[in-house]
């Protein structure tokens, strides 16, 4: 699987530089598209050179018994992957942003308050009283019974989340109740 993915990044940029070198020969009955031309081929010509470069280093990295060259192909792998993450992020980000429409400012507003802040605030109650019950190593350890020996003191963890519960129920009644959108509308 580490000598496929190695592959990757000479392979793309050899599909790359096999476009441009396509997509130059659609210049070849325009005399005055000259600059294009030579520019592009120039561009391909880098991308086929880099392609070049780095599937050497994939094969180098592979078969050489020098732990430089494999970190070097290893570098290059999580670059690579970085990029490719980033790239598809990207595409995702461009699709939603062409296939929704765009929210006005006052609906903008309206999720915010109604819907993200009383779920964020739900979220923060929860997190804090289960990380307040599990995870407090003197209320779950035996070895806190024996130091002391008392029993831990457990704290209340329900009633902070029903204390959340009662502060996000308190925040939506008084948002409900508020109009988002201005009167003179």
């Amino acid at each position: 699987m580490g000598v496929i993915f190695s592959l990757f990044p000479g392979l793309t940029f050899a599909g790359l530089a096999a476009i441009a070198f396509i997509g130059n020969g659609a210049y070849a009955g325009a005399s005055f598209f000259r600059v294009q031309r030579i520019g592009l081929a120039v561009f391909a010509a880098l991308l086929g050179f880099i392609a070049l470069l780095l599937l050497v280093i994939a094969v180098a990295g592979r078969t050489a018994d020098t732990s430089v060259a494999a970190r070097f192909r290893e570098g290059i792998d999580y670059v690579y992957g970085f990029v490719l993450k980033v790239a598809v992020f990207m595409y995702l980000f461009i699709w939603y942003r062409a296939t929704w429409p765009r929210y006005r400012f006052d609906q903008l507003m309206r999720i915010g308050w109604k819907v993200m802040l009383p779920i964020a605030l739900g979220v923060l109650m929860l997190t804090a009283s289960w990380g307040d019950r599990f995870m407090n190593p003197a209320l779950n350890s035996a070895a806190a019974t024996m130091n002391t020996g008392m029993a831990p003191v457990a704290t209340p963890w329900f009633f902070y989340a029903l204390a959340g519960a009662a502060l996000i129920s308190a925040l939506f009644v008084i948002t409900r109740r508020t109009r988002c959108i201005p009167r003179w509308r």
